[in-house]
């Protein structure tokens, strides 16, 4: 492979990892000589240099925001929390009370009610009077063949051709 402006990163990385034969790395400063810019990068990321955390214990101390917070019982239905309450219902992630209390909801409030409906069509269900008989048809064929077989071919046609 000729280094390039679309390749060069993955010889700039095989030179910071000392896989590179003496040609390749000839090639390499030669192209770094007609790309100074490029060279420039590749000094960047010889100073660059990782720290090894390995030995250290790190604790993140926040991890609870990182945790999905349920719609909790106490929380009042609200215009913000409505469409959320819509599909933790599909996700079946809401307690019976307050899937109850979400139906109640939705019942007083025609325009809910049509939104509720619109969270509903979200989920797909497949139709199982639909059955596809020749999904065998579908499978990708495998062709085998060792290379006995094959340099037996190509000899063979090799042998007729050159009988011509």
């Amino acid at each position: 492979m000729k280094i390039n402006k679309q390749n060069y990163e993955i010889f700039f990385i095989d030179y910071l990892d000392n896989n590179l034969s003496k040609n390749k790395l000839k090639e390499l400063n030669e192209f770094l000589e007609k790309n100074p810019e490029l060279s420039n990068e590749l000094n960047e990321l010889k100073n660059f240099n990782l720290k090894d955390f390995s030995e250290e214990n790190i604790v993140f101390e926040e991890k609870n925001i990182l945790k999905k917070k349920y719609i909790s019982e106490d929380k009042e239905i609200s215009k913000e929390n409505f469409e959320n309450l819509c599909v933790a219902n599909l996700e079946n992630d809401i307690t019976k009370t307050l899937k109850n209390e979400l139906k109640n909801h939705i019942n007083n409030d025609e325009n809910k009610k049509k939104e509720f409906l619109l969270f509903q069509k979200i989920k797909f269900f497949p139709n199982k009077k639909i059955i596809f008989n020749r999904k065998n048809e579908l499978k990708k064929k495998f062709f085998y063949a060792n290379r006995k077989s094959i340099f037996m071919t190509i000899s063979s046609m090799a042998a007729i051709f050159l009988l011509k």
